[in-house]
């Protein structure tokens, strides 16, 4: 028998497995991110015909840039047991400078009453643990003191002390 032309038009699209496909939403695949906003990021999202989506995730710091690179690999999976991978590079950046913990007021004071250097400690908020650079310049008629540090990001916080002599 002889099918007509229609027929075999109809046949063949119904003979078309129907399905599902995940499709993740457009996203940025490289960006930069200050530390202080990672938290904030946004979760990579996908849709599927085929019902919710599950999605799970994986972060991996690598070394490079001042704080280094983030990769964050999204995985879905549909009821249908459909799977799709997404993957983003997050380049980590600071633009915060570490905090000096201490104090160290401008005095004046005599040539023989002065002084040993303060100790002052340090946080920042990428968590790094740096040391405090001391120096000092002496004349005649001052003492300048001077605590500096500088995390990986290259943020510099200084505090300066004058002790002026009488």
């Amino acid at each position: 028998m002889k099918l007509p032309k229609f027929a075999l038009a109809i046949f063949a699209v119904l003979s078309v497995p129907l399905t599902a496909q995940i499709k993740v939403q457009p996203f940025q695949t490289e960006i930069t991110c200050d530390i202080d906003a990672l938290a904030d990021l946004p979760t990579i999202s996908a849709t599927s015909s085929s019902g919710k989506i599950s999605i799970s995730y994986e972060e991996n710091i690598f070394s490079g840039g001042c704080l280094g690179t983030l990769v964050r690999t999204f995985n879905y999976t549909d009821p249908a047991g459909n799977k799709a991978q997404a993957q983003q590079i997050v380049h980590i950046s600071d633009k915060q400078p570490p905090r000096l913990l201490g104090e160290a007021p401008n005095i004046t004071t005599t040539s023989d009453m002065i002084p040993q250097p303060a100790l002052f400690g340090v946080i920042d908020n990428s968590g790094e643990s740096f040391d405090v650079i001391f120096s000092e310049v002496r004349d005649d008629k001052s003492i300048t003191r001077s605590w500096m540090c500088t995390d990986s990001c290259g943020n510099t916080t200084r505090h300066t002390q004058i002790i002026t002599l009488e």
